[in-house]
Parts: structure tokens; C-alpha cells; sequence
């Protein structure tokens, strides 16, 4: 196998990790430990490398990239100013002690994405759509720029409601890590893999999703705690009030889609978009089974989450005057429900 072959390969695998549930088998200081030996650095990435793999691609497939690495830079941001309320209130001394870890990581792939973004900038690579991004507010969606924060200030405000702790819980880790930021991280790298190079990128992605992987088995390891202590309608509750946020950051339809109409045809990229969309649901669906819901409750969760979807690209239409390129009223919420579980 060729190097940049293995570093994929490498990608793929810390993804396929990432989104297996070991939540059932470790403990948070479990979590802690792992996270002291899965160690990288930053300084380690040589990011002016990935210039010729940016140049060498097609000019609408690039903004859609670049559009992508400034949303996981404004979204990381946003969950490292929030996450320290979570930590100080959390009502154990064992959670407190892993997710000042978190805290770091988050910290960590904020820096990433930024310092990624700058070197971009340094080696020429389409300054004017990087001056424009940061220029411009970049929308990461209400999940983050209301729920989120909404809910992270009522923790700050009271840390002894443990009913907005566990609120907190679902937003941050159930649904922006486990369901939001792993889907993006799974349609990146597979796009970087097609196309091949980009060694820092892939590099840097693979060490943020082996970071996810602790992020979102402890979330659902305090969920499945909560509800084995009696919290479970309040944590149904809170999902299902959140839900819609998060398919509507998801499908992000105030960004519009440039991709050319012949290469959407070509690439058959609705497909591609609605099987992210399909991951992303299976990703809930599997998680919320492993905290201790029952079926019958995961569904009618999941089947939420995908009728957001469906709001979300009925918004796209209102927003810029033409369809989505995908379609979700022809799938089957049924089957989608049962292919989550």
C-alpha cells in the first residue's frame, strides 16, 4: 500500500472507530486515559504541502471545501467557548476529571482548523474566498449559535439543575458531536480519500475524529447513566426539542449549492448528499438505542430528526427560489428508523 493509500486508509479507520459505542465497556477515568495516550500536535502538521491537491482541484468543488473547513473552524470554536460550564457542573467527580480533558481537545481542533485556514492563506490558495469567510459571519446553524449557547448559560447560571446538565448532554454531545460533526467528518474525509493528497488535512481530521470517538462514548455513557437514575423523560424531552435544530444545521439550507447542475448529474452528488443525510440519521438512531431507549422511542427520535431534514430543504427552496438538490419526501421514514437500529 502507497503512503498517501495508507493515510487514507488511516482516515477510514479512526472514523469506523470513532463510531463504534465502547460506552457499554469503559469507565470516564477509562476515557481520561485514553485521551493521555492519543496525544498529536499541531506544530507536527505541514499544511503548505496540501497546496497542490487545493490548486489541482475543480474551482466550485474547492469553495465547497473550503466552505466546509470554515464551518468545522466557526462550530469548533463555538463548542470550546462552551463547553466549561458542562465540566464545572458535572455530578461527578470522575466526569469533571475527563471532560477537563475535552476541554483541551476542543481547544485543540479550534487551533487546528484556524491555523489550517491560515496556512492556506500563506501559500496562495484562493485568498479572496478566505478574506470573504472571514469577512462575513460563517453560519454554523442555530443548534450552535442558539441551543448551544442557550442551554450551556443556563448550566453557567444554575450548576446545580442537573435536568439542564443532562440538556446540555444531548445538545453538545449526542447531537453536535455524535450526530453533526461526525457526519461532516465522515463526508470530508471520504471526499479527500476520492481525490487523494491532502496529507495534513487527513492527517489533522483523523486525529479530530479519534478525539470524537471519547467525546461522544461519554456522552452516551452519561446519558444511559441518567436514565438508569431516573432522567429519562427529561432527556427524551430535551432530544426531542433539539432535534429539528440539528437536522437544520446539517442540511445548512441557508448555504447555497454552486455545484454546476451537469457535474451534480455526472457525480451524482443528491446521492451522495442523502446518503450523508442517512448516516447522520443512522449515527442518532444507534446512539440513542445504546443509552437504554427502547425502540419504540429511538423511531419516533430518529423519524424527528428526519422530518427536520425535510423542513430543512423546504427552507432551502424559500431562501433561494430553486429545489434542493436532494429530495427527502420520497424516503421512506420507516425504513430509515429501522436502518438507525
Amino acid at each position: 500500500m502507497s503512503a498517501p493509500d495508507a493515510a487514507a486508509e488511516d482516515g477510514t479507520q479512526a472514523l469506523l472507530a470513532a463510531d463504534r459505542d465502547i460506552s457499554g465497556r469503559v469507565a470516564p477515568l477509562d476515557l481520561y486515559y485514553r485521551w493521555e495516550s492519543q496525544h498529536w500536535q499541531i506544530s507536527s502538521l505541514n499544511i503548505a504541502q496540501d497546496r497542490p491537491d487545493w490548486a489541482a482541484l475543480p474551482g466550485f468543488l474547492r469553495e465547497e471545501l473550503l466552505h466546509t473547513v470554515f464551518r468545522f473552524a466557526a462550530g469548533e470554536m463555538a463548542v470550546t467557548q462552551t463547553l466549561a460550564p458542562i465540566a464545572h457542573a458535572a455530578p461527578t467527580e470522575d466526569y469533571q476529571i475527563y471532560l477537563s480533558t475535552q476541554i483541551a481537545d476542543e481547544a485543540r481542533h479550534a487551533l487546528f482548523f484556524r491555523t489550517y485556514v491560515d496556512g492556506l492563506r500563506a501559500v496562495g490558495i484562493a485568498p479572496s474566498a478566505i478574506d470573504r469567510e472571514r469577512d462575513e459571519t460563517v453560519t454554523v446553524g442555530d443548534l450552535f449559535e442558539q441551543s448551544l449557547r442557550t442551554i450551556t448559560g443556563q448550566v453557567r447560571t444554575d450548576p446545580d439543575d442537573l435536568a439542564r446538565w443532562y440538556e446540555a448532554i444531548v445538545v453538545y454531545h449526542l447531537l453536535i458531536e455524535g450526530t453533526v460533526a461526525m457526519t461532516g467528518l465522515h463526508s470530508l474525509l471520504r471526499t479527500i480519500r476520492e481525490h487523494g493528497g491532502f496529507a495534513a488535512l487527513r492527517e489533522g481530521l483523523t486525529n479530530v475524529a479519534r478525539d470524537e470517538s471519547r467525546h461522544v462514548n461519554f456522552g452516551v455513557l452519561a446519558l444511559r447513566d441518567g436514565i438508569r437514575a431516573g432522567h429519562r423523560e427529561l432527556i427524551v424531552d430535551a432530544v426531542r426539542r433539539h432535534v429539528p435544530a440539528a437536522a437544520c444545521t446539517m442540511v445548512a439550507p441557508e448555504h447555497r449549492d454552486t455545484t454546476p447542475r451537469l457535474v451534480q448529474s455526472l457525480t451524482d452528488r443528491p446521492r451522495r448528499i442523502g446518503e450523508q443525510w442517512q448516516f447522520a440519521i443512522a449515527s442518532l438512531g444507534k446512539r440513542l438505542a445504546a443509552t437504554g431507549l427502547d425502540p419504540e422511542t429511538v423511531r419516533s427520535l430518529v423519524n424527528s430528526f428526519r422530518q427536520g431534514c425535510v423542513d430543512a430543504v423546504a427552507r432551502y427552496r424559500e431562501l433561494h427560489g430553486v429545489d434542493h438538490p436532494v429530495r427527502l419526501e420520497s424516503m421512506d421514514a420507516g425504513s430509515l428508523a429501522e436502518a438507525a437500529l
